[in-house]
């Protein structure tokens, strides 16, 4: 006399004998934002302050070293971790910002252990990284950094504070819009770096922190495309 036991096995194992499986249902994905620059100026700055970033401007050129210099007074700066000038988009910021008294970093780092670890002591005093963008993603308020030579990464990581500079016309409607654009020049740098507000890290009792490893404030500075 066969268990209740066995019967409930047997009848498992001759149903996994025919057993289809479901397929699983498609992801929803979400709908990219569309529309011309302002359109995506508008949805980049909603989605960028709802993960808590602060956006500037847009700002014309000649206005970006005033705005700048707002933020790092308001942040107590006056060591900078900065990008090359060149490979921020806005002429003469160097010379702005060293008129008004703020130092700039080296950011090269020794080969060597000892000075390297030396130089690395020295750029953490920096309290604000000063960087530009390679793009903008409006449909989560998305930074996109390519780093390699003039764009070191330790800009966008290390200091506190993290101020980018971003140009309008950049921001695209998503992630993939990107890369359908950019995945060769993306690949031909050391490396890219997608920034979503500042840090933030819970811990086993779900109290949020910012900045244990990264940023705890992230500024953007929207570029307009010329003077008004």
């Amino acid at each position: 006399m066969t268990t209740a036991r066995q019967e409930v096995l047997q009848r498992i194992r001759a149903a996994l004998l025919t057993a289809v499986l479901p397929m699983p249902a498609e992801p929803a994905l979400m709908a990219a934002p569309v529309g011309d620059t302002e359109d995506l100026v508008d949805v980049f700055r909603r989605e960028a302050e709802a993960v808590g970033a602060v956006v500037h401007g847009p700002v014309s050129p000649s206005e970006a070293a005033a705005c700048i210099t707002r933020v790092l007074r308001a942040a107590g700066a006056r060591r900078l971790l900065t990008w090359n000038p060149a490979e921020m988009g806005v002429a003469g910021l160097a010379e702005d910002l060293e008129r008004e008294g703020f130092e700039t970093l080296d950011p090269r780092l020794p080969v060597d252990p000892a000075n390297r670890a030396k130089a690395l002591l020295q750029l953490g005093e920096a309290e604000v990284g000063l960087t530009g963008a390679s793009a903008g993603l409006a449909d989560t308020g998305t930074l996109v950094l390519r780093s390699g030579p003039g764009r070191p990464r330790l800009a966008c990581l290390l200091p506190p504070v993290h101020v980018a500079l971003l140009p309008a016309r950049l921001i695209l409607p998503s992630l993939a819009d990107f890369l359908s654009g950019a995945a060769q020049a993306a690949m031909d740098h050391a490396n890219l770096v997608l920034i979503s507000g500042p840090s933030r890290t819970g811990d086993i009792e779900l109290t949020l922190m910012r900045g244990m490893h990264g940023p705890r404030e992230v500024h953007i500075i929207l570029l307009a495309d010329s003077e008004p």
